[in-house]
C-alpha cells in the first residue's frame, strides 16, 4: 500500500497545495499590517473597514469578485502554467495589454451580430496574447535571448503601443481624453440587463475564467502533454548535463509559451523524451540511471509512482 494513504486527514492537509496558499495569505496580511503600522495606521481598522467596504452590498461584492478578479485569474494563470512546466513568465502584462488591445479594435471596429462578435473578441485576444508570449521563446529559442529581459522590454513596448494606438483618431474618443471609444453593444458580456443588482461593468467573464482553471488544470495533471512539459520543466538539474539540452529546453518554451498567452491575453520534433534501454526508462544525460532512481522523474509523473511501461506508454 503506498505510504501516502497511511497518512491521517490532518497529515494530508499539512501537505496540501490549499495549506500552503492560505499561510501565503496569512503572511501577506502581517506583512500589511506591519507596513500599517509603519506608516501610522491601524491595522485592524483598516482591514475591518477594507471587508466592511467589500461585503457592504452585492454591488461592491460584484465588483471584487466578478469585474476585478477575472484579469487577475487569468494573468495569474499565465504565470502558473509557466511555472508548472519550469518556464518563467514575467510578460504576462504585456501579453494581457496587448490582448485588451487587440479585442478593444474588434469590438469598436467590427460589425457583426453578437453570436459572432463575442467569440471574435475572445479569441483575437487570445490569438494575440499567444503570438506576443510566443515571440519571446522564439528568441530565446533561435537565438539565446535572456527570456526575463526580453518579456519585461516587451511588457514596456505593448504599453506604448497601446498608447500609441488610444490616441489614433480613429480610436480615441477625443475631447483630449486619454482612453478610447467603447465597444459596440454586440461584444459586451454584462450582467447589467439581467442582474441589475450588480455592478454596471460585471460581466460573464468569471465563468470563462473559472474554465480555464479547470482546463489548465486538466492538461498539467491529466495528459500526455502536461506530463511531457512537466518531465521536462521538473528535470532542470539533470537537464544541464545533456548534450540536448537546446531541444528540450525549445520543447518547453515552445508549448508553455502559447497557453500562457493565450491565458493573458484572454516545430520540430521532441528530442529530449525518455529513452527505454536494458529494461528501464531512461533521460538522455542522467548517466543511464533506471526509472526508480530518477525522483525527481517520480515527482514530475505525479503522486503516484508510475510502472515504467505505464510512464513510457504516457510519455509516448
Amino acid at each position: 500500500m503506498n505510504s501516502k494513504n497511511k497518512l491521517s486527514f490532518g497529515e494530508r492537509l499539512l501537505e496540501s497545495a490549499f495549506t500552503y496558499t492560505l499561510i501565503s495569505i496569512i503572511i501577506g496580511f502581517i506583512v500589511g499590517a506591519v507596513a500599517l503600522v509603519i506608516a501610522g495606521y491601524d491595522p485592524i481598522e483598516s482591514y475591518g473597514k477594507l471587508f466592511g467596504v467589500i461585503f457592504r452590498s452585492t454591488k461592491n461584492m460584484s465588483y471584487s469578485f466578478i469585474e476585478y478578479s477575472v484579469p487577475y485569474i487569468l494573468t495569474g494563470l499565465s504565470v502558473a502554467f509557466a511555472f508548472k512546466t519550469g518556464v518563467f513568465n514575467i510578460g504576462a502584462e504585456g501579453q494581457y495589454v496587448m490582448g485588451s488591445v487587440a479585442a478593444m479594435l474588434v469590438g469598436v471596429f467590427v460589425q457583426a451580430p453578437a453570436y459572432i462578435h463575442i467569440p471574435l473578441c475572445i479569441i483575437t485576444a487570445l490569438v494575440v496574447g499567444a503570438l506576443w508570449g510566443g515571440l519571446v521563446g522564439f528568441l530565446k529559442v533561435r537565438f539565446g535571448a535572456h527570456e526575463v529581459l526580453c518579456m519585461i522590454m516587451f511588457n514596456w513596448i505593448a504599453y506604448y503601443f497601446s498608447n500609441f494606438i488610444v490616441n489614433l483618431k480613429s480610436v480615441n474618443v477625443g475631447d483630449g481624453k486619454t482612453w478610447s471609444r467603447l465597444i459596440q453593444d454586440t461584444a459586451k458580456i454584462t450582467t447589467a440587463d439581467w442582474l441589475p443588482g450588480l455592478s454596471p461593468h460585471a460581466h460573464f467573464g468569471i465563468f470563462i475564467a473559472l474554465f480555464c482553471v479547470v482546463l489548465i488544470y486538466y492538461i498539467i495533471n491529466r495528459t500526455t502533454l502536461g506530463f511531457k512539459l512537466k518531465a521536462v520543466g521538473f528535470n532542470r538539474i539533470r537537464r544541464h548535463k545533456c548534450k540536448r539540452l537546446r531541444h528540450g529546453r525549445a520543447f518547453n518554451i515552445r508549448h508553455a509559451r502559447l497557453p500562457c498567452g493565450r491565458a493573458a491575453g484572454d516545430g520540430r520534433n521532441i528530442q529530449d523524451k525518455p529513452v527505454c534501454r536494458s529494461g528501464g526508462l531512461r533521460f538522455p544525460g542522467h548517466n543511464g540511471r533506471p526509472y526508480r532512481r530518477h525522483q525527481s522523474v517520480r515527482r514530475a509523473a505525479g503522486s503516484r509512482v508510475l510502472r515504467r511501461n505505464e510512464v513510457w506508454r504516457h510519455a509516448l
